[in-house]
């Protein structure tokens, strides 16, 4: 099991905040080993019990970090295929018939391209 610690869980959510000036060589790693895991644990039911808060800063804002997570994600399928597996993706995303056995990874990507589902787990705050 993975264990991970997250700055606040309030009424089960957990909240990872994030105080980055702007998307540095180091965050993309950030996106694959801390995320991913997040997505991972055998306990996350929802997207909604998930909460990535970025504060907003030149350099963070919404459309640049959906583009860089995105970008982070699209870099690393092999990452995503290792620590996630059909049946989390599928739990995740229960409403996309398309994701089965061989496709999960860019299935999980397409569904976090879309702003509903990017919305529910990162935030950009003042």
């Amino acid at each position: 099991m993975i264990t991970r610690r997250y700055d606040a869980i309030i009424n089960g959510v957990k909240h990872e905040m994030k105080c980055w000036r702007e998307w540095q060589g180091w965050s993309d790693n950030v996106i694959c080993d801390q995320f991913v895991k997040d997505l991972s644990n055998q306990n996350l039911d929802k997207l909604e019990d998930l909460q990535w808060v970025f504060k907003r800063t030149s350099g963070i804002t919404d459309d640049v970090l959906k583009d860089k997570v995105i970008g982070a994600l699209k870099k690393d399928i092999p990452k995503l295929k290792e620590a996630l597996d059909f049946n989390t993706v599928k739990k995740l995303f229960p409403g996309d018939e398309l994701i089965d056995e061989t496709n999960y990874a860019e299935r999980l990507i397409k569904n976090f391209e879309k702003a509903e589902n990017f919305n529910k787990v990162f935030k950009v705050v003042e």
